[in-house]
């Protein structure tokens, strides 16, 4: 057992801790694991948030070493972000790999991305699938999405779009909006399954409402170009606003080109006089005023003045 004041291992039978003197409070290690995020965690009532972290890697690090898998894998993401220790990529993933051998999913997780991407480790992306893979088999989202673009893309891997197609569809059918997205683009692109543009509106809105920037940007397209959906300029605009004020590249583009074909139609719609007729014969016909602006160069003028507030906001 160990005191949860400052994580020393405590004297058996005593009242006080021999390191700190206070009235033993005692859990064992793998209840130290959830301490650090109880309401109580600032004993003096004067500790900072940096010495309530130094407190908690203690209480962790006994944890850990005593093979607790849930404390190996929140060490591992203490020394992956850097709170309460200098942040150390090659010290996470030990920790992640001890907790990941014990079949702790989230670990699996982060080592998967750790090998991927080269961090912490010599980047192995074979080793990668086989983490993911790990955890996705026990139904974690973020993993079989990961799972999924490996297989779409051949990484560590042989392509196989059908095998992609799975795994995205598992994730998204747990509301994982990036699954939702790559399942769209699946269907959009017919890759792995027959080409359904409704169906890939349809994941394309899911992920889009859940506030996923790319998914909000491919689904202005499809309203944009009609595909799946109506054609809707008006919601084809909304979403690549949406996705714009995200920081989304493709839509701030979107949305200037949107600018300047509208600027150019108002400009063409200002300059056109209307001819008179000289065949009527309606003298009390009043002559028409050149250099008037038809209505629809005025709506032209409107929406170009909307699109410039439109970029202006995206581009803040």
């Amino acid at each position: 057992m160990y005191c949860i004041n400052c994580g020393n291992e405590a004297i058996p039978g005593a009242k006080f801790c021999h390191v700190c003197g206070q009235a033993l409070q005692t859990a064992a290690p793998s209840a130290l694991v959830t301490l650090p995020e109880a309401p109580d965690l600032t004993l003096s009532g004067t500790d900072s948030p940096e010495k309530n972290e130094a407190k908690a890697v203690k209480w962790i690090w006994k944890a850990a070493e005593q093979g607790d898998a849930e404390a190996q894998f929140k060490l591992g993401e203490m020394y992956d972000y850097g709170r309460g220790v200098v942040k150390d990529e090659a010290e996470a993933a030990g920790w992640y790999r001890k907790a990941a051998e014990q079949g702790h999913a989230d670990a699996q997780y982060n080592l998967g991305m750790m090998c991927e991407n080269g961090q912490g480790v010599a980047r192995d992306e074979v080793e990668a699938v086989g983490w993911y893979r790990k955890a996705a088999e026990q139904g974690d989202a973020k993993a079989q999405n990961n799972l999924g673009w490996m297989y779409e893309n051949g990484r560590g891997v042989a392509e196989d779009e059908e095998e992609a197609l799975g795994w995205f569809r598992k994730a998204a059918g747990q509301g994982y909006a990036a699954a939702q997205n790559n399942l769209g683009v699946m269907y959009a692109a017919g890759q792995g399954v027959a080409k359904n543009d409704a169906e890939a509106v349809g994941w394309y809105r899911k992920a889009a409402e859940q506030g996923h920037a790319e998914a909000q940007y491919n689904l202005g397209v499809m309203c944009r170009d009609g595909r799946g959906v109506e054609k809707d300029e008006a919601q084809a605009l909304n979403w690549f606003w949406k996705a714009a004020d995200q920081g989304d590249v493709l839509a701030k583009h979107t949305l200037g080109a949107m600018y300047a074909k509208t600027r150019d139609a108002a400009k063409d719609e200002a300059e056109a006089v209307p001819a008179e007729s000289n065949d009527s014969d309606d003298s009390d016909a009043p002559p028409v005023q050149a250099g008037r602006t038809p209505v629809k160069a005025l709506i032209g003028i409107i929406l170009v003045v909307l699109l410039i507030l439109i970029v202006v906001k995206a581009n803040t």
